[in-house]
């Protein structure tokens, strides 16, 4: 059983045409069951996001968590922590589990380790808004879901 948990919300993410990654302090070991994306300035357009566990997708360097022989590139997509999820009206993402899935959410376990410390995860999520339409645009974003008890 686990505690309620939310992150601070974010405001002022500032989008244009390219997507945008944001990372968020995120307790390892949890579940997200809220997940609210809404465009506040520029003019409302669609979007997609998607939830990753490890910073791959915010530096854009190839990672591999092989060993050797089998090292090679792993593709932003295996670390991915929730399929792309795409805006229900321009500018706005209302995702709640309990109506989009019947009530579970996206599993979360950091794919890092904090420090390089064996054991200790880094509870980082990242969040990557991709617009549909170039133009600047700002978001929000407010994640909820429930943690483990340590």
């Amino acid at each position: 059983m686990g505690v309620p948990y939310e992150a601070r919300p974010m405001a002022a993410i500032a989008v244009d045409a390219v997507p945008v990654v944001v990372t968020i302090d995120w307790p390892d070991k949890s579940v997200i069951s809220k997940i609210i994306v809404v465009q506040t300035e520029g003019v409302m357009a669609d979007f997609t996001v998607g939830l990753y566990n490890h910073s791959q997708v915010l530096t854009g360097e190839f990672t591999s968590d092989s060993t050797y022989p089998d090292v090679g590139r792993l593709p932003d997509d295996v670390y991915r922590v929730t399929h792309e999820i795409e805006s229900e009206a321009a500018g706005k993402l209302l995702y709640f589990s309990d109506r989009e899935t019947g009530g579970y959410g996206f599993v979360f376990r950091s794919a890092e380790t904090k420090d390089n410390r064996p054991g200790q995860r880094n509870g980082k999520l990242y969040l990557k808004i991709t617009p549909a339409s170039p133009g600047a645009k700002k978001f929000a974003v407010a994640i909820g879901g429930v943690k483990e008890v340590e």
